[in-house]
């Protein structure tokens, strides 16, 4: 009741016609809970909103009460299709068959479901990278993220970096480092993750008779610095 007092405010005061929830997982609460949010909030609110959900918890009856009360886009970390890396380096425990089914339960209900992923952490290798885009391509997601890893300080993975010897323990994230690859890894070299990066989305969307021609734009860019040099 609180917070939909708090969004009755914003949207007389702001005339508000769309919200965003950053909760980094808006569906963790109990079902009772999001019960008694979508019927407030459908009732004294009633505008479009978007969450951000884990697959574990987008389940059928926890998506159906966000869509009815407002719900029209959901944003999913699938951050990697390696199992390997998603459990022994990232340390998540959300198999391929749960994060595949949370998809469908998304477009089951209407629902624009977004698609995050994360390249170029420890572990990874071309495969590894092609795995996650296997994968997307399976959940068939409207819109896809491609983010390349950036170690944080304080954080587990960063801690792992250093130890592996993939990363300076100097090193302190800058500005620029949110599409630069910095991590010093055995099986794939930081240019061909910045460029798989850049065509991610396309091996992820067009047909795969085109992987072919996305790979030689793929390329492009180390022909153009050669250029340069």
């Amino acid at each position: 009741p609180r917070l939909i007092g708090e969004l009755e405010h914003f949207k007389k005061s702001h005339e508000l016609t769309f919200i965003q929830f950053t909760d980094d997982d808006f569906l963790l609460r109990p079902v009772e809970e999001l019960r008694t949010f979508a019927e407030l909030y459908k009732e004294k609110i009633n505008v479009p909103f978007w969450i951000q959900a884990e697959a574990w918890h987008a389940t059928d009856d926890k998506v159906a009460l966000v869509r009815e009360a407002g719900c029209i886009s959901i944003s999913m970390g699938i951050e990697t299709g390696s199992q390997y890396i998603l459990t022994e380096v990232m340390k998540r425990k959300t198999p391929r068959e749960v994060t595949l089914k949370a998809f469908a339960v998304m477009h089951r209900h209407g629902i624009r479901s977004s698609a995050n992923a994360i390249i170029g952490v420890p572990e990874e290798t071309r495969e590894t990278i092609f795995e996650t885009i296997e994968l997307i391509r399976e959940c068939e997601p409207r819109s896809i993220n491609s983010n390349i890893f950036i170690p944080y300080d304080g954080t587990a993975l960063k801690n792992y970096s250093i130890s592996k010897g993939y990363l300076d323990p100097a090193y302190r994230r800058s500005v620029g480092d949110s599409w630069r690859a910095v991590l010093n890894l055995p099986g794939i070299s930081k240019d061909e993750v910045e460029n798989l990066a850049r065509t991610f989305v396309l091996y992820a969307t067009l047909p795969k008779e085109m992987w072919p021609d996305i790979e030689k734009v793929e390329k492009q860019r180390e022909q153009h610095l050669a250029l340069e040099e």
